[in-house]
């Protein structure tokens, strides 16, 4: 066979199947497609056992620039399962990945605290780990606590019973069975997908053949 009628037969081939749409989408949309159902449904599949890590015993490591300045904030986070590594520069932690969060104490936070009766906090964090939104609220929820135990020791000290803060209690019941609809939701499109893009490649295959 000559190599002119190799390209006159690859070149009717081709055409043929761009004239096929249904063809054109099994071949150039649905792996993309698929990549993307992938890693939805894996990161539906992350994400709670990332949040399980946070409610184990497995202690979060963050670099504390400023530990000093806050010797009962540190306290705080080790008791709630954070591992505090005390550092000079809390950018050069996370470049180093030293850690996987940081937190920055500014100077004479605690005694700022006490005099103005506010100062702030600045938290750091990777977002190309995996689990690393769930890590971040956990710890921005663990600083709220924080916050939430001195408002509590003012209101104690004035007298004031702190409970006034919250009139309303709010308690939640999950009764979904976790681990079964939820995956499902994100594997049956992918499914779907798929059935429908091996239907346009099996009717481009017979329209091939009578042709």
């Amino acid at each position: 066979m000559k190599l002119r009628d190799v390209w006159v037969v690859f070149r009717k081939e081709v055409l043929d199947n761009l004239r096929d749409r249904r063809y054109m989408f099994y071949t150039l949309a649905l792996p993309p497609l698929t990549v993307l159902l992938v890693l939805f449904t894996a990161t539906m599949e992350i994400a709670p056992r990332a949040i399980d890590t946070v409610a184990s015993d497995v202690r979060i490591a963050i670099a504390v620039e400023g530990a000093a300045e806050g010797p009962s904030l540190v306290t705080f986070l080790k008791q709630e399962a954070f591992e505090v590594i005390a550092v000079e520069s809390a950018e050069d932690a996370l470049s180093s990945r030293l850690a996987q969060f940081s937190l920055t104490i500014p100077p004479r936070f605690e005694d700022i605290i006490r005099e103005q009766g506010a100062s702030s906090l600045s938290v750091r964090y990777n977002n190309d780990e995996q689990g690393s939104d769930a890590l971040r609220q956990h710890l921005v929820s663990t600083l709220d606590r924080y916050a939430e135990d001195i408002v509590v020791a003012r209101l104690r000290e004035r007298g004031v019973d702190p409970t006034l803060l919250k009139p309303v209690k709010i308690q939640i019941y999950p009764v979904g069975v976790a681990g079964t609809m939820s995956h499902l939701a994100g594997i049956i499109p992918l499914f779907l997908v798929m059935w429908g893009g091996c239907g346009g490649g099996a009717t481009s295959t017979s329209q091939q053949i009578k042709r």
